[in-house]
């Protein structure tokens, strides 16, 4: 047939490029997307977000399962009917806008179904929609200017109750306050493991990114949260003034009730404040210490400045909840008395920072000074004071800077697994699946298409399932049934009705119920009360909680190649769920006694159901850190008499990641810093901790925190305000060998995910326990050497290599086998690898000796088929079979060092088999006679074909195969030619 073209469907990146011109390529299985099922699932920020009052864009990659006729379907929806309403899918299968109370706007192409496309909306802030379509412009539309703000409250509906759901998948959602050039759309499909920022020429920044969603991340199975990866550190400063030019103030106003007054150096005719009369007279002489200032006479009290935009009717705005840094330099001529920093918002609002002195500790030098505060509503009257109470001053400011600091947006998940229970939808009165308790009756009429079961007057039970559906320990599930009518009241209940039961009302309407699952098999059931009765029942079902409900390949798609080709962090993740909860012991115990001491951690943490999460502590002993629950979250310490004393006195929210440094001064007091501000100093009489236990307490199976931890540092002396602030480095966290005070560090904790947690400063390192089974994924962020929540990364890509996941799995394929097909003749296999080996009953899998690297076949023990080298616990491995007969060769480098790059090559030439490290020979054997390697199966890097297990975690490189046998000088120089790119 003739040769056509076609446009490519696909990113140029989603592939592993056999380079050999063989066209052997591999596949990679590493995307990550969260399903909704078009039901009840979709993504809640809890507020709306005002994303953009000009020019926009929102992206996502999509994949949709189906669409409603007539049902225009949800990608993002503000809270209420305001401005664009939502974007989504129309019935016509083509991307949408809704102009609100005006209009559909919609592109050119009807969208496939089961196929994933990176879509976009970019708005340019005049009127005009532009849609694209995988990098390619698919129409455009005209908005109504005052409809075309962009506000964000839910992703895959347009409101809790919900409707308009999104069925199928969506991955990697981003929304900007800039509109993308096609530069910046060609860029965004063809990288899905980059943001657009790194597109050459770019004038996109880090503040344009308001939300980002890669969806990679939270851990299998249980997805309840999805973290926004925009805005760590730093973002959109609202003041950020007096660089350029002397005493330049704009952004600055007077306070209209003050007296203070304002110097400008060269023009004494400018009137900076229209809100008050205030004339600005002449000064040359600004310029102190180097610096080109702001110069302030301030009279005997209540004078000062406060912050606004260019005139002073419109002042920033501030949201309520989000925290706000404000930092600058000051230096005194002269005085002595207090200077003053007041945080407010609009006349009626609160000084949400007030009082905190800015005073330098000296005259005529130049000082740093900063405060943290959050703000307790929202307005676009917001102004930061600066003022003397106290005695007259002559001051200058420089470098103001003002703004909010981790502005995240964390979305919630509404989502609900596959469905676990019986048929439950009642046609026709057919009770499958269901048994009729204590002399209960079944009315089946042929027309009533619900359950009508009598109950007998000797019993209340009436109907429960007839087997156990399948649970796991420890996670949430919901019944979900309609009430259809009734007279009395109803009750649900799971397993016996002496164990979890919730009563409902007589009205008909729909409930649900939730519990947490204690074993692994569960019954639920329904009954009346104390007298005989009909219950009327349908549309009973039971679901995961938190679950996408696509997980089988929901985070193993083709076409997002986003864990595998970037850098991201792998986080061990502790469930909080009693005797199968893990946590990490430390090889000895740390005992303050009655010294000073400090400690500083990350933390994200979820309600674990218990009156409080123990983070730090050791078994039987009773001296920890803890957080309490209940909706309070405190952060708390508990003294040797088993006293709890707050040491925040605001309450720590739910799902966000929080820096905490808490100082011990022995014996007598304790501070803690929460992101970097100071929050209560408790006097106390006992300050000592033993800590063993990260992520538990005292109390086996007691407490156990629901979450993760990261960054852990403990010090033998006390922090500083201005090193607990230096750690917290603005919400990118900073490495405790290099933050200031670590004069006084003891020992450095990072977590790596489920393997050993090194001391990076000394010896005493963690272990994880048999329960750590789950990680989660934190994706590479706007830093390159950082994820999306501002921590380092531990799985920073440096070379080109595949940088596969071990839970869930990377696997990558390579279909077309037909060229690596040796069966008994010779061959040569090289690649690049890094060591490392788990075992499979890590992740609660069967357990296995092998981790597999290259495969054609199976790594059986017993039964091994074609190609495979393999790690295990002490060594790689080459093995090769055809079912009935195989060989192992042991490849053992020396140094072994898990982490490190080791070049491997394996040559057969009849029956000798020789293996290659780091371009020397390293063993030799004799194979079986008349071993046939060859098999129809595709070549898997990562994995063979076997069950579930044996993935390999680490980075995997420039694999080759060879229909010819390596001689020593081939092996040695292709080894020189790659260990530059591989270095340990």
């Amino acid at each position: 047939m003739a040769t056509t073209i076609q446009t490519i469907e696909l990113p140029k990146k989603a592939r592993a490029l056999d380079t050999s011109g063989n066209n052997n390529h591999g596949q990679i299985y590493s995307g990550r997307g969260l399903e909704f099922d078009g039901v009840s699932d979709y993504l809640a920020l809890g507020s709306n977000v005002v994303i953009s009052t000009g020019a926009w864009t929102v992206g996502a990659w999509i994949n949709i399962h189906a669409i409603t006729e007539g049902v225009a379907h949800s990608i993002m929806a503000n809270v209420s009917s305001i401005s664009t309403g939502y974007i989504g899918i129309r019935a016509t299968g083509k991307l949408s806008i809704w102009d609100h109370s005006v209009a559909w706007r919609e592109a050119n192409t009807v969208l496939n179904l089961n196929t994933w496309y990176r879509v976009l909306w970019v708005y340019d802030g005049a009127g005009e929609i532009t849609f694209y379509v995988n990098g390619v412009a698919d129409g455009t539309g005209v908005l109504a200017t005052a409809n075309d703000d962009l506000h964000v409250g839910y992703i895959g509906a347009i409101n809790n109750t919900p409707q308009r759901l999104f069925n199928g998948k969506i991955a990697n959602f981003q929304t900007w306050d800039a509109a993308f050039t096609q530069a910046d759309v060609t860029y965004d499909y063809l990288n899905p493991e980059s943001l657009a920022l790194n597109n050459s020429g770019t004038s996109l920044t880090n503040s344009n990114l308001k939300l980002w969603y890669p969806m990679q991340d939270g851990h299998r199975g249980q997805q309840s949260y999805i973290l926004d990866g925009a805005n760590t550190g730093y973002i959109d400063k609202l003041v950020d003034r007096y660089e350029n030019a002397y005493g330049d103030i704009e952004g600055l106003e007077m306070h209209p009730s003050t007296a203070s007054t304002i110097i400008h150096p060269t023009n004494s005719n400018i009137i900076f404040n229209p809100y008050i009369d205030t004339t600005i007279s002449l000064d040359t002489n600004i310029k102190y210490a180097g610096e080109q200032s702001l110069k302030m006479v301030t009279g005997s009290g209540g004078s000062g400045v406060y912050s606004a935009k260019e005139n002073a009717n419109d002042r920033f705005s501030v949201i309520a909840g989000v925290a706000y840094k404000i930092s600058g330099y000051i230096y005194r001529e002269s005085g002595s008395g207090t200077i003053n920093l007041h945080a407010k918002t609009g006349a009626g609002g609160n000084w949400d920072l007030g009082a905190t002195v800015i005073s330098p500790s000296s005259n005529e030098t130049w000082e740093y000074w900063e405060a943290y505060y959050t703000a307790s509503v929202s307005g676009d009257n917001a102004y930061l004071l600066i003022v003397d109470t106290s005695a007259a001053e002559t001051y200058y400011l420089d470098n103001i800077e003002w703004g909010p600091i981790n502005d995240k947006n964390h979305a919630t998940t509404v989502f609900y697994g596959d469905e676990l229970g019986p048929q439950g939808t009642f046609v026709d009165g057919d009770l499958t699946g269901w048994s009729l308790l204590s002399s209960a009756t079944n009315t089946t009429d042929g027309t009533s298409d619900y359950a009508d079961v009598t109950t007998s007057a000797s019993s209340n039970a009436a109907i429960q399932t007839t087997s156990t559906f399948t649970t796991v320990v420890g996670r949430t599930y919901r019944v979900f049934f309609d009430r259809i009518t009734g007279t009395q009241t109803l009750a649900c209940y799971i397993d016996t009705s002496s164990e979890t039961i919730s009563s409902y009302s007589a009205t008909a309407a729909s409930y649900t119920l939730d519990f947490v699952a204690t074993h692994t098999g569960h019954k639920i059931g329904f009954r009346g009360g104390s007298v005989s009765h009909r219950i009327f029942l349908d549309n009973v079902s039971v679901k995961e909680v938190g679950v996408a409900s696509g997980w089988t390949d929901a985070d193993q798609q083709l076409h997002i190649p986003q864990t595998a080709l970037q850098s991201y962090n792998e986080l061990a993740w502790f469930s909080g769920a009693g005797t199968v909860d893990g946590y990490i012991t430390l090889d000895s115990e740390i005992a303050t006694t009655d010294n000073d001491w400090s400690l500083s951690f990350w933390v994200f943490h979820q309600d674990n159901g218990a009156s409080y999460s123990f983070i730090f502590g050791k078994n039987t002993d009773s001296k920890i850190i803890a957080l309490s629950n209940s909706g309070n979250a405190y952060l708390s310490y508990r003294e040797t008499g088993g006293t709890y004393y707050n040491l925040s006195d605001e309450v720590l929210p739910y799902g966000e990641w929080i820096h905490i440094v808490i100082t011990a001064t022995a014996d007598t007091s304790m501070t803690a810093y929460v992101n970097g501000v100071a929050k209560t100093n408790s006097s106390m009489s006992d300050t000592e901790l033993t800590f063993q236990w990260i992520m538990r307490g005292y109390q086996n199976m007691n407490y156990n925190i629901l979450g993760s931890v990261n960054e852990i540092s403990y010090y033998s002396d006390v922090l500083t305000a201005d090193e607990a602030l230096d750690l917290y480095n603005d919400g990118k966290a900073k490495s405790a060998l290099e933050a200031s005070g670590s004069a006084g560090l003891v020992g450095y904790w990072r977590n790596n995910g489920l393997s050993e947690w090194k001391d990076l400063k000394g010896s005493n390192d963690g272990n994880k326990t048999a329960g750590v089974t789950e990680t989660i994924l934190l994706p590479a962020g706007v830093d390159s050497s950082r994820d999306n929540q501002g921590f380092i990364m531990n799985r920073q890509r440096d070379t080109s290599s595949l940088n596969p996941s071990t839970h869930p799995p990377s696997v990558t394929e390579v279909p077309d086998f037909g060229d690596l097909d040796f069966g008994t003749g010779d061959f040569s296999v090289e690649c690049w690898v890094q060591y490392g080996f788990i075992n499979d009953s890590t992740f609660g899998l069967t357990g296995s000796s092998l981790n597999v690297i290259l495969s054609t076949g199976l790594a059986s023990s017993s039964n091994s088929e074609g190609i495979n080298l393999l790690s295990t616990a002490s060594d790689f491995k080459f093995r090769i079979g055809d079912g009935d007969k195989e060989d192992n060769l042991d490849i053992d480098p020396s140094p072994l060092t898990v982490g490190n790059w080791y070049h491997i090559v394996v040559t057969r030439e009849g029956t000798a088999l020789i293996s290659y490290v780091n371009g020397a020979e390293n063993n030799t054997m004799t194979i079986t006679s008349g071993i046939n390697v060859s098999r129809d199966e595709p070549l898997r890097i990562g994995v063979d074909r076997g069950t579930v297990g044996r993935y390999y975690k680490w980075p995997i490189d420039n694999v080759r195969f060879y229909s010819k046998v390596l001689s020593s000088p081939e092996v040695t120089r292709n080894y020189n030619a790659g260990k530059g790119s591989h270095r340990n």
